[in-house]
């Protein structure tokens, strides 16, 4: 049912319209926890509705997507986390796949890539140009992508996610990258995550962040409303567009460790400890 009223300035509410439908506002009231549609499914099948949750106080702006303008005061029940340079340091990552390349070449050359790398120049290809060897970068590539990282997570990293799931938050983590590498990271790393979507695995490049669609996923997997998760990540460039729009609380974790800690992004909470979380 597709209520619409006009409040004038003495609160009088003008009913102009009731029609038997969804109307275009209504993914804005789903978001704020009111699951119509499930519920009507449920009641075509003779099921019984349970009581909903909404989301007290939240406000959306009609728009093509349903943008969050002020945050409901939900209940916090799940944390989205970032991967790289959030829950553990990315070079060390790195470091990690330059000794495996170091150590397929003959050894030795740690440090160059290194300092490659601190020069922002592309390391690989750098020094396979300086040993002659170009013809064996495809392989070097994939020694370095495939390799089984000696990483670790930030210190309390595992007590922190231990914690959040004692109080029964659910906790995920959505990165980007090649699949295999993600996953090489995660069995590394051996954080103990409910929900993990490495956004390439959806489809391609094109569902790396910002696009929404991996949050939307986590979000429906879990059956709460974006009012009740939070997102935690370090690049503002890429990180917060969607977990934003979707009504999400973002955290910016400010890592002066990162490949981004030089980046900033207004009207976001910050933290630059990871254990600040909670």
């Amino acid at each position: 049912m597709t209520v619409q009223l006009i409040r004038d300035d003495k609160g009088i509410d003008w009913y102009i319209e009731i029609n038997p439908r969804f109307g275009g506002g209504a993914p804005l009231s789903m978001k704020a926890g009111a699951r119509s549609a499930e519920a009507i499914l449920k009641l075509m099948d003779g099921e019984d509705v349970d009581e909903q949750e909404i989301s007290d106080g939240a406000i959306y702006s009609r728009f093509d997507q349903s943008v969050c303008i002020t945050e409901g005061k939900g209940q916090i029940k799940g944390v989205i986390f970032d991967l790289d340079d959030t829950l553990y340091s990315e070079k060390e990552y790195v470091k990690s796949g330059y000794k495996a390349v170091s150590d397929y070449l003959g050894g030795g050359y740690e440090d160059k890539l290194w300092s490659f790398f601190e020069a922002r120049k592309p390391a690989i290809d750098e020094l396979m140009r300086d040993l002659g060897r170009e013809d064996e970068k495809a392989e070097v590539l994939k020694v370095y992508r495939s390799h089984k990282p000696d990483i670790h997570p930030y210190s309390g990293v595992a007590e922190m996610i231990a914690e959040l799931k004692e109080k029964g938050i659910k906790v995920g983590i959505i990165t980007d990258g090649r699949p295999e590498g993600q996953r090489n990271k995660l069995k590394s790393l051996g954080l103990d995550i409910d929900d993990v979507i490495i956004t390439d695995e959806l489809g391609g490049i094109q569902f790396r962040k910002p696009c929404d669609i991996a949050f939307r996923i986590m979000a429906t997997r879990w059956r709460l409303n974006s009012a009740d998760i939070v997102y935690v990540g370090d690049n503002p460039a890429k990180d917060f567009q969607a977990p934003q729009q979707l009504g999400m609380r973002c955290i910016f974790f400010k890592n002066p460790d990162g490949l981004y800690s030089s980046g900033n992004r207004s009207g976001i909470e910050k933290i630059t400890k990871i254990m600040e979380l909670i």
